[in-house]
This record gives C-alpha cells, sequence and structure tokens, in this order.
C-alpha cells in the first residue's frame, strides 16, 4: 500500500485535496485538487502527471478499475472520464475514454 508520508512532502499542492485513491496494486496515487489531477508513483514519491483542468469544474471523486488499467474521475458538474493509466503514465499520451468503453 503507498505510504502518503512518502509523497506528500515531496510535493506541494495548490489546495486542499478533494479526491485520493490508492491504485489496487498500492504502486500509484491519484489526488484532485480543484479541476486538476495529479499523479505519483508511491515508491519514489516522483509526480509522474499533473492533469491540469481535467474537468470542467472541481473533481469531487477519483477510482480505478479493478485491474487498475483506468483511473475513473467525476466532477460536480456530472462528468465521469476514464483515463488510460498507461497514456496517464506516459508524457506524450494523454487521453481519455468515454463512459462507455469502461464499466464505471
Amino acid at each position: 500500500m503507498c505510504f502518503l508520508l512518502q509523497v506528500i512532502p515531496r510535493t506541494s499542492l495548490p489546495g486542499p485535496v478533494s479526491a485520493l485513491s490508492a491504485s489496487p496494486s498500492g504502486r500509484h496515487l491519484a489526488a484532485s485538487v480543484g479541476r486538476d489531477i495529479f499523479l505519483w508513483q508511491c515508491s519514489s514519491g516522483a509526480l509522474l502527471r499533473h492533469l491540469r483542468g481535467a474537468h470542467l469544474q472541481d473533481v469531487t471523486c477519483l477510482a480505478w478499475t479493478q485491474d487498475g488499467a483506468h483511473l475513473v474521475s467525476g466532477s460536480e458538474d456530472g462528468g465521469v472520464y476514464a483515463w488510460r493509466f498507461l497514456q496517464l503514465a506516459d508524457v506524450d499520451q494523454v487521453n481519455y475514454v468515454s463512459e462507455r468503453d469502461v464499466p464505471v
């Protein structure tokens, strides 16, 4: 399981965390602040991705699919996105899939 004490001291966030979720493997941690989503690698505490403006309104929930392949985020405006983890971890590619592509 991810230990928050390893991650938090290494990163300053721009506001209060509204949602927090560890991947099923415990290797990654996702957090939301406002409309942004942050993704860390737990073993190193490295910030893998900062998704600025991931939603139109504040993110209210984060959850991983059981296999850890997708991170699902929901916001105040009712928007739900399923983000492919491999693309989130790859600096060159970030996409989301529609709600219809992944059981939510």
